[in-house]
């Protein structure tokens, strides 16, 4: 099976998928408002859901979350040397 995600690159949806769960009721939500089809399990239904939602998960991805993880990532960083720091002056004679 992992061949499959492998050769078809479907593990970079794994990647996304966090965005994928955020967005996908808003652009459930955005198809109803817009009377677009939105139900029922129909490859016109994926199609929509998909290819709306991809893009955006895309955007999403790259100028939310990872700066997010990024901006946490180093402040979680300047912590941990905050502590090292107050740990050395806190054990000097």
């Amino acid at each position: 099976m992992s061949w499959l995600f492998k050769h078809l690159r479907l593990a970079f949806l794994g990647t996304l998928s966090y965005s994928l769960y955020l967005n996908h009721y808003w652009v459930i939500n955005v198809m109803k408002a817009l009377d677009l089809p939105n139900y029922g399990i129909k490859l016109e239904v994926f199609a929509w859901v998909f290819g709306l939602l991809i893009p955006i998960s895309l955007a999403t991805y790259y100028l939310i979350e990872k700066p997010g993880q990024r901006w946490a990532r180093a402040r979680w960083q300047g912590i941990k040397q905050w502590q090292q720091v107050q740990q050395g002056v806190a054990q000097q004679p």
